[in-house]
């Protein structure tokens, strides 16, 4: 179980900070992955998620380094963070077992960008985060819209518990939302002469009459070009595959793709889609379990948040998008 600290502030009410912002001290209980972005402490297991906060090494040669959790596996324990934590070096760092950790009471956030308590502790580079709220319609300075030539036209609007923009096109129709704004993903170029080291894009998303979705064209993820497709060079996302269409994850450098896909899911439901990229990887979540890492076809570009979708000739098709988040990362 993990415990929170004792510490009184005695006559000093400044003494009182430190344990009142502390939510776990805890050890690690096993080695976590060679690339250090994962420790794993059975202090964890079962406990309430903590996905979201921030967590930092207090001993070893990570100590003092402050990451954010963005997953956590109740019943292993095993917790990833946003990057890696480094030795003295600067190089990747396995945190070993009974390294002692905290995890704070607040969240790191999107953008959580110092890698010691003296440094900002929210986001310093741009975010969007689009929960459909304004009644008045999609924002678009923020999302540019193609609508299906006769189906249903982008809108925003309730489904069930859900805010989500919608469009249904029609037999062998195509609808688009793209963000307007731009995006650095650039995996083979982060490093430490660059101010960005890493990009997010996450978003909720349905789909109903699967056996009409063309999976040559829907792609839901980033691209360069505002007109890509699933056809098209230089992407990283999600996209169709099989006769009934489940999940294919993608990266595509110059033609030459990396592919996985199996993942079990029931897209006629709602899920929760993340890519991560960071320096020489992709990851992929799907409800917040990594599915798919990809070290290779890596393209390097600004790039939109662009939801594509086409029919085939069997009919009409609705596409649902809920809440979407895009955020950069630094290094520091």
């Amino acid at each position: 179980m993990a415990l929170r600290p004792a510490m009184p502030y005695k006559d000093n009410p400044a003494d009182a900070l430190i344990p009142s912002l502390i939510s776990v001290y805890g050890t690690t209980t096993a080695a976590g992955n060679a690339i250090g972005t994962v420790f794993t402490s059975s202090q964890l297991m079962g406990q309430p998620g903590y996905r979201g906060h921030a967590v930092a090494m207090v001993t070893g040669d990570a100590a003092g380094q402050a990451r954010q959790i963005i997953s956590h596996n109740l019943a292993t324990g095993t917790c990833e963070v946003d990057r890696p934590w480094t030795d003295g070096a600067g190089a990747a760092y396995q945190i070993p077992a009974n390294t002692h950790f905290i995890i704070l009471s607040i969240g790191g956030g999107a953008g959580w960008g110092s890698s010691s308590f003296g440094g900002a502790t929210g986001p310093q580079l741009p975010y969007l985060a689009e929960t459909w709220q304004d009644e008045l319609g999609i924002d678009f300075t923020v999302w540019q819209v193609i609508n299906p030539a006769t189906g249903v036209a982008w809108a925003r609007g309730a489904a069930g518990a859900y805010l989500r923009a919608n469009s249904i096109p029609n037999a062998n129709e195509t609808a688009r939302l793209r963000s307007v704004q731009r995006w650095i993903a650039a995996p083979g170029i982060y490093g430490t002469n660059t101010i960005i080291r890493g990009l997010c894009l996450e978003f909720a998303f349905m789909l109903t009459n699967l056996a009409n979705w063309d999976n040559t064209q829907s792609i839901l993820g980033l691209t360069a070009g505002i007109a890509d497709t699933r056809a098209t060079n230089d992407i990283i996302g999600f996209g169709l595959v099989g006769v009934g269409n489940a999940l294919q994850t993608v990266t595509d450098l110059a033609g030459a793709e990396t592919v996985n896909t199996g993942f079990g899911e029931a897209l006629t439901n709602w899920n929760k889609l993340m890519i991560r990229v960071t320096a020489g990887v992709v990851r992929f979540y799907l409800n917040e379990a990594l599915v798919a890492t990809h070290v290779t076809n890596l393209p390097d570009f600004p790039m939109y948040a662009n939801f594509y979708c086409g029919t085939n000739a069997g009919g009409a098709a609705a596409i649902n998008i809920g809440p979407v988040r895009v955020w950069h990362e630094d290094g520091a």
